[in-house]
C-alpha cells in the first residue's frame, strides 16, 4: 500500500513540473518568435548592398542589349577593382540609351538657342557587393568597406575594358568609360498620426421666472374693542 502511495506521489510531482514547464514555453514562445523574425531582417540588410556601375559606351544600337555572361562580368569586375572574387556578383548588365542636350548658344538674343539632341548607350551593371564577415553586420564597418571600393573605382583609369556576351550571339570587347556609383539603399518610412479632437461646447440657458405672488391679510376687530 505505501509502495503504491509513492508511485502515486511521484506521478503528480512528474505531472506537476510538466505542466509548469509548459506554461513557461507558451509565455516566451510569441517574444522569441519577434526576435527571430528581427534577427532574419538584420541579417539581410548587413550582408551585403546592390549597386549600379554605370558606363559610357561607343557601341552604336537603335535598341537596348541585355548581356548574357554575368559571371564572367563579375570576375572582370573583381579584377579590375582588385575586390575578392566571392564578395562580387552581379544580377543583372545592359545596355540603355541615354540622351545628350548639347545647346549652342547664339550671339544675338533675339534668336533662340539651338538645342541638339543625340543619343548614345550605357552599360548599366546591377553588382552586389558582399560585406566581410569581419564586420558582423556592424554599419560603419559595412561603410568603410564599400567607399574602399567606391575609391578604388574613382582613383583607377576611368576607362577600362569588359568582354561582354549578348542575347543576341555577339561577343564585344570594349571599352567603357566608368560615370556614376549608385548604391541602392533602404530608407525606414516614419509614418506620423495626427489626431485632431473636435470639442462642442453646449451652452445651456435657463430662464427663471420669478411670480410674485401677494398675500392680503384682512384683521377683523369685534365691536366694542
Amino acid at each position: 500500500m505505501q509502495w503504491f502511495l509513492k508511485i502515486t506521489l511521484l506521478c503528480l510531482f512528474i505531472l506537476w513540473i510538466l505542466g509548469v514547464l509548459t506554461s513557461f514555453i507558451f509565455t516566451f514562445l510569441p517574444r522569441n518568435e519577434e526576435t527571430g523574425a528581427a534577427s532574419i531582417g538584420f541579417t539581410d540588410e548587413a550582408t551585403s548592398t546592390i549597386v549600379n556601375l554605370n558606363y559610357d559606351t561607343d557601341v552604336t544600337n537603335n535598341g537596348s542589349l541585355v548581356v548574357t555572361n554575368l559571371l564572367g562580368l563579375a570576375d572582370q569586375i573583381a579584377k579590375t577593382y582588385s575586390v575578392s572574387r566571392n564578395m562580387v556578383r552581379v544580377f543583372s548588365a545592359r545596355f540603355i540609351q541615354s540622351l545628350i542636350l548639347t545647346r549652342k548658344k547664339r550671339q544675338s538674343t533675339s534668336v533662340a538657342n539651338n538645342t541638339n539632341i543625340r543619343t548614345k548607350l550605357q552599360l548599366v551593371i546591377e553588382t552586389q557587393f558582399i560585406y566581410p564577415r569581419s564586420c558582423g553586420g556592424v554599419k560603419i564597418c559595412n561603410d568603410r568597406f564599400i567607399n574602399s571600393i567606391r575609391n578604388t573605382i574613382e582613383r583607377i583609369d576611368s576607362e577600362v575594358p569588359f568582354t561582354v556576351s549578348l542575347t543576341n550571339g555577339n561577343i564585344l570587347n570594349i571599352n567603357v568609360v566608368f560615370q556614376s556609383f549608385d548604391r541602392t539603399t533602404s530608407t525606414p518610412t516614419t509614418t506620423t498620426t495626427t489626431t485632431t479632437t473636435d470639442t462642442t461646447s453646449t451652452s445651456a440657458t435657463t430662464s427663471t421666472t420669478t411670480t410674485a405672488t401677494t398675500t392680503t391679510t384682512t384683521t377683523t376687530i369685534p365691536p366694542g374693542q
